[in-house]
Formats: structure tokens, C-alpha cells, sequence
């Protein structure tokens, strides 16, 4: 009987592509053949990622079904099977994320039975490219490629390079072509002093460092992943398409701080912190970023 490496086993974890009919696992299949989407015969693009059962953190295997208008995520849970659909233009935001070799796609959204739901699906980041076709149809699309200078509008992000390096070339790379960057927020990271010993404070992390990019397209969030006493070690990125942002708020926080919210369908909000000193900059992004989103839900 051959025993896998632990190498072995992780990487037998790793999602990949499945591309027939006949290597989707069978226990998916008899659900599979209910999937479909009209006016199309095409074979869709499938991710599995495989059930992965070790000692901290066991998963069990997921797929991904995508056609061109909708997707499906099928997942076992206690040893059955439970899928949910959604159309690209429902979802409300996607988020990735990466830490260290453990990553993850989350997105939220109103499912074909009409109520708010949500799904996070990990994964090793060795196959992090897999996911990038989902994420590009969970985007909205610029309507033409050729209207702006992809090198133009990354320059705007020039000013950065001094400042903050990884978010600079963060932020370049979060852009698309046909995308027109309109106004960005750099705000570093948030902390409060906790008490003194011996001479020396110290201090708590209440937000990690993030940069906020409004685009004509949509707003896009890229933060560090946050913990309480040390700098982490994995970013995540957040896309919210303006059409779904159903107003924005700012209101006064203690510590000296700001959040600015933002509301999406069905309740769903997300909130930023701000250092309260930049209390103007960011009433002025708020008002920006209300005024595109008022304009491009129409």
C-alpha cells in the first residue's frame, strides 16, 4: 500500500481544472446534469477543489461551474451535496485573499432563489491563477479597451511608489484596461496606545493599512490582513461594483477616527476606518464615489 509525503497530500488538495464531463468526481455528477445554461451548449469552465483531510483545518472538496451569464458553487456538506446559483450581475462584491499559502474567494450576492447569500471557497495560493477567469466575469467590464491608456492610468498610482511600496504595485496591478482610475486613499495603518512599561509604549492595531481606488467602474479596497499586535502576513482585495452601492455614509468613530460606510442591496454594509485628521480628503471621496454610483445605477 503506497503512503503519500505530506507534500504529496497537500498538493493532491490543490484545486484544478476540470475540462470532461467524466473527471468530474462522481458523487457530483448526477447534480452536474441538472446544470445548465440556455442558448448555450458549450462545455462550462469547472474548478474542483479537492477534499484535503489533515490534521488542522480538514476541507471537504468543492466545485465551481461556470457558464457565461451564471455560476454554481457545489460543496458536500456532511456527506451531502448542496449547490447555489448566481448570475455575475447579482453579485454585490467579490473579495480575494492571501496569506502566506492559504487563500480564499468570497462573494456576496442575491442567488437565483432570490435571497441574500454568500460563499467562501479556500484554497492553496500555487493555484490562485485558476480563479482569475471567475473574478474577471464577477468584475464589471470596461465598456471599451481602447478608451484609456492602461500605462496612464497606472502612473496615477506613481505617487505611491515612495510611500508604500507593496500597495503601489498592488494597486497597478487591480487595474484593468478601460478602467479610469478617478481618485485614491492611502491610509496607513491604525493604532492606539494600550499602556507604558519601563519607558517603552505600547501599542494595539485597531486597522490595518488599506488603499482605496474609485474607478469609473467600480471601488476597490486592498488591505493588509489584520491582526491585533503584529503585522500580518497576506492582503486581500475587495471589488464592488458601483451599480451596487446603494448610498454611502461617513460618521465619527472613537479614537479619533472616521468610518466611511458603504451600503450595498439587501443591508449588506462595509465599513473603512480613516484617521480623523483626513476627515476632508475623505468627505470628498465619499462624495465622489456617491455621485458615480448614483450615475451608473442610472
Amino acid at each position: 500500500m503506497s503512503v503519500l509525503t505530506g507534500a504529496a497530500q497537500i498538493q493532491s488538495s490543490w484545486a484544478k481544472i476540470v475540462e470532461s464531463y467524466d473527471r468530474i468526481p462522481e458523487a457530483y455528477q448526477p447534480l452536474f446534469q441538472t446544470l445548465s445554461e440556455p442558448g448555450t451548449d458549450k462545455f462550462p469552465y469547472i474548478i474542483l477543489i479537492p477534499s484535503y483531510q489533515g490534521h488542522l483545518n480538514p476541507t471537504e472538496d468543492s466545485l465551481i461551474v461556470c457558464f457565461d451569464r451564471r455560476f454554481y458553487i457545489m460543496e458536500r456538506h456532511l456527506h451531502q451535496l448542496e449547490c447555489l446559483c448566481y448570475s455575475y450581475s447579482d453579485v454585490s462584491y467579490v473579495e480575494m485573499g492571501t496569506v502566506l499559502l492559504k487563500s480564499w474567494i468570497t462573494a456576496s450576492g442575491i442567488s437565483s432563489e432570490g435571497f441574500l447569500g454568500s460563499f467562501t471557497l479556500k484554497f492553496n495560493t500555487a493555484k490562485e491563477r485558476l480563479f482569475t477567469p471567475l473574478l474577471e466575469k464577477l468584475r464589471p467590464a470596461p465598456l471599451a479597451a481602447g478608451d484609456t491608456d492602461l500605462g496612464v492610468e497606472q502612473a496615477k498610482f506613481d505617487l505611491l511608489e515612495q510611500e508604500n511600496y507593496k500597495f503601489f504595485n498592488y494597486a497597478r496591478g487591480s487595474i484593468r484596461a478601460g478602467e479610469k482610475v478617478i481618485q485614491t486613499v492611502l491610509q496607513p495603518e491604525l493604532r492606539v496606545e494600550v499602556f507604558t512599561f519601563l519607558g517603552r509604549t505600547f501599542y494595539r492595531s485597531i486597522c490595518p493599512a488599506h488603499i482605496s481606488i474609485l474607478t469609473d467602474l467600480e471601488f476597490i479596497v486592498i488591505r493588509d490582513e489584520f491582526r491585533t499586535w503584529r503585522s500580518g502576513y497576506g492582503n486581500i482585495w475587495r471589488y464592488i461594483p458601483l451599480d451596487k452601492i446603494v448610498s454611502v455614509s461617513l460618521a465619527r468613530q472613537e479614537h479619533d477616527l472616521v468610518s466611511l460606510s458603504i451600503h450595498l442591496p439587501r443591508n449588506e454594509q462595509f465599513d473603512l476606518l480613516f484617521s480623523s485628521s483626513r476627515q476632508g480628503e475623505i468627505e470628498a471621496f465619499k462624495n465622489q464615489l456617491a455621485t458615480l454610483a448614483n450615475t451608473v445605477r442610472g
